[in-house]
């Protein structure tokens, strides 16, 4: 299968360790069930900054090509805030494109990312990713599920109302979210 990158026209900012085009041979497989609820530290800690949703949420991309559903959001989240706790089923990829993010990650050691880097958040694991910056933080979020599946699972208590977030302000259905 090949995939082709998203290119930021007019943006002006050229991310790194992306590639025009690069084969995917493995298959997705089907998601476990959503864990529970119950995770409040990452590598035995309680990550810093405040759960919020993000402050703006904008799908650039919803598409269906070869029995997955490609999905970018462009999000925005201000400085001192965070997602809450949270998995990926099938794993993700954020490029930050303004401001700063740093991905505290289960079983890692918190990975910083200015304007211009990309981190890559693997299936199954707890993680949050905070605005560690002075300014706002401007993200792509990007991810491939099979149709109708969600990117993420919310697992931290109390939380799980932040989980209808990305693409929330353009009137799409961010419900399975």
């Amino acid at each position: 299968m090949r995939m082709t990158a998203l290119a930021l026209i007019g943006a002006g900012v050229m991310l790194a360790g992306c590639s025009s085009s690069s084969t995917v041979d493995e298959v997705i497989p089907a998601p476990p069930s959503p864990p529970p609820a119950d995770i409040t530290t990452i590598n035995g800690e309680v990550p810093p900054g405040e759960p919020t949703k993000v402050t703006v949420s904008e799908t650039l991309l919803d598409v269906v090509d070869e029995g997955l559903q490609h999905l970018v959001y462009q999000d925005t989240r201000q400085p001192g805030t965070r997602s809450p706790i949270h998995e990926h089923p099938y794993g993700g990829t954020t490029c930050v494109i303004a401001g700063q993010m740093t991905l505290y990650l289960e079983g890692s050691e918190p990975q910083v990312a200015n304007q211009g880097d990309c981190y890559w958040m693997p299936p199954g694991l707890p993680m949050t990713g905070v605005s560690t910056g002075e300014d706002y933080a401007i993200m792509l979020d990007n991810f491939a599920v099979p149709p109708g599946e969600p990117v993420w699972w919310v697992v931290e208590p109390g939380e799980s109302d932040l989980e209808q977030n990305f693409g929330a302000d353009d009137g799409a259905d961010a419900g399975h979210m």
